[in-house]
């Protein structure tokens, strides 16, 4: 067992990206003082910009799934446009190409003994797909395991995306078709026990090896999601038929039953994930919420061990005012705004910010949540 237990991949490749997947609503009207423990240079970030703004100028912030920096010294910058910056919260900083590839990430190669139609490189093909298809907000980039294994003609285009005719299945040595297989041993492995108990340890030990990799707002986004998928798990039972739109059976077909379905009905993408374990691996739900249980005590020990706060630290006119992209305590997230000796968190996951200037005397102004609310503090950060 403590082979298993320093071996690391394949638990990743099934269970902790999916785990740190979910939609989420981020948006709030909900923004507070904080004490000054956040000020100055406490917070880490990936990306770090520095931007001046004059009298009146705007900058918008945005937390989406991609990092961009539109600053007005770039030579595309157009008069009377704002500069933006959008920080990507979503997406792991690492290569994980890189981690499989040097064994820093290892697939636990007792699982071959239980399944003997896998080998090595299946699994690290597993690992790879899941990494690469998976991020923390929308879960499955493609919606299927077959995109990951076609080849597209070069007549695809957006009119005929879905046409099965414009795909060529790859296939392996033998003729057959990598989804298929690769998809059976995935199967194979969620169906049996040992190999599930196989799985959850090495997604502890995996997560404690990179956990310092992921910043501490992504953490808290996935305590924000492990603590939705528990009660899922523990109230399954009570709340499958609806999943099930009122069948059965994840194979029975009645009345409006569609292909959606299959995914559970009114389920998010980490829940459908979980659905699907339940219905068609036959994985106990109590089960999952257990191992979910000792995933987020993992999580809550290892938050002060990140090398990032965040993605996104801007700088603004040498120090005025610093904007940081965050999550706190309560797992909301949004900016906070700092300044040497304060600091002020809004909720939210877009806004623009103004630099005032009234008597001598600096005021910021930011709007969010579409334009609906506004605040405005003074250089102390205080709401006026």
């Amino acid at each position: 067992m403590s082979k298993i237990i320093l071996k690391l991949g394949f638990a990743l490749s099934i269970c902790i990206i999916v785990v740190l997947i979910s939609s989420m609503n981020l948006d709030s009207n909900s923004n507070k003082k904080v004490n000054s423990i956040w000020t100055q240079d406490t917070i880490t970030a990936v990306n770090n910009y520095n931007l001046n703004l004059l009298k009146d100028e705007t900058v918008e912030f945005n937390i989406s799934d991609w990092d961009y920096y539109y600053p007005s010294n770039s030579t595309d910058f157009k008069i009377g446009t704002q500069q933006k910056i959008t920080s990507d919260e979503y997406n792991f900083k690492f290569d994980h190409l890189e981690l499989i590839k040097d064994e820093k990430l290892v697939c636990p190669e007792e699982l071959n003994l239980l399944n003997p139609k896998s080998n090595l490189t299946d699994l690290k093909s597993l690992m790879d797909f899941t990494f690469s298809k998976f991020d923390l907000q929308r879960g499955y980039k493609l919606g299927s395991w077959w995109n990951y294994f076609v080849t597209k003609k070069e007549t695809l285009n957006v009119w005929n995306d879905e046409d099965p005719n414009q795909y060529e299945m790859q296939k392996d040595a033998n003729g057959e078709r990598k989804d298929d297989k690769m998809m059976a041993i995935f199967h194979d492995l969620m169906k049996n026990k040992v190999a599930r108990e196989l799985i959850y340890e090495s997604i502890k030990q995996n997560y404690k090896l990179i956990n310092n990799q992921i910043t501490i707002v992504q953490k808290r986004l996935l305590l924000l999601d492990i603590n939705s998928l528990i009660p899922f798990c523990e109230n399954y039972s009570v709340n499958r038929k609806k999943y099930l739109n009122g069948r059965n059976s994840i194979t029975e077909k009645l009345g409006d039953y569609g292909a959606t379905d299959q995914y559970g009905l009114n389920t998010s993408s980490t829940e459908g994930f979980l659905f699907r374990r339940i219905e068609y691996d036959a994985v106990p739900p109590i089960e999952l919420a257990g191992f979910l249980k000792e995933l987020k005590k993992e999580i809550i020990t290892s938050i002060s061990s990140s090398d990032y706060n965040s993605n996104m630290s801007t700088e603004i006119n040498s120090n005025e005012l610093k904007v940081n992209s965050h999550v706190n305590s309560k797992n909301e997230m949004g900016f906070l705004l700092r300044t040497n000796d304060d600091s002020y968190f809004i909720e939210c996951s877009s806004m623009k910010l103004t630099r005032l200037e009234i008597k001598g005397k600096i005021y910021w102004r930011i709007v969010y949540n579409n334009g609906n609310d506004f605040i405005t503090l003074n250089e102390r950060l205080t709401k006026i």
